[in-house]
């Protein structure tokens, strides 16, 4: 192959190789406008979560007692999740905090759990005279971030919300290494940085962590 004939090549090469560049630097930026709120979030609840003593907060309780009508007690034990329809008939008489979690009717008593990001909820119910304790606990401002940050209690609406930030920071992370592996005259840095990114967590695993 001539020189001529290899000269319209490169030129086609350097050509593909800028408009790829440019992409990737358009999609770098998109994806960083949405990515970057949500990772500063997570950064600093996964903070929290390491030294939840910096910021300790108060829990509130409430304690309310309220009586079940025997159509609604007779209605619930009929149910297919006799528990849960006795939470969801608790839930429209007083205010409760957090989702249905577990419950279980052992002759005439029933306990129900509901656990949530904002505080949770604890129910004993009488089965014959329907009279019912429920015992709410809110929860502090760090805590609520705390179960922002993991998403075990945040139902799965929130945790499909992770899933999406997981997936646009993760195309976020490729797509600037794709950046860094088109800038040569860096790559050498971008590689050294890469390693000791790779290479510090794992020794510090491996040696450090108990």
């Amino acid at each position: 192959m001539t020189e001529a004939t290899t000269a319209p090549a490169r030129k086609n090469e350097r050509k593909v190789r800028a408009d790829f560049y440019k992409q990737c630097r358009i999609w770098h930026g998109y994806i960083s406008a949405f990515a970057f709120i949500a990772l500063i979030f997570l950064s600093i609840t996964g903070l929290l979560l390491n030294h939840p003593e910096w910021f300790a907060g108060e829990r509130t309780t409430e304690t309310r007692s309220i009586t079940l009508a025997p159509d609604t007690l007779r209605t619930a034990s009929t149910n297919n999740e006799p528990a849960r329809a006795l939470a969801e008939a608790i839930a429209r008489e007083v205010p409760v905090r957090g989702a249905f979690t577990d419950g279980s009717i052992e002759g005439e008593a029933a306990t129900i759990r509901l656990e949530g990001v904002k505080g949770t909820t604890d129910i004993t119910i009488d089965m014959t005279s329907g009279k019912a304790e429920v015992t709410t606990e809110t929860a502090d401002t760090v805590s609520i971030f705390h179960e922002l940050h993991r998403g075990t209690l945040s139902g799965p609406v929130w945790r499909a919300m992770l899933d999406i930030i997981a997936v646009a920071v993760t195309i976020l992370s490729l797509v600037g290494f794709a950046l860094f592996f088109l800038l040569r005259q860096r790559l050498r840095t971008s590689l050294l940085l890469m390693s000791l990114g790779l290479g510090i967590p794992t020794a510090t695993y491996l040696i450090l962590v108990p």
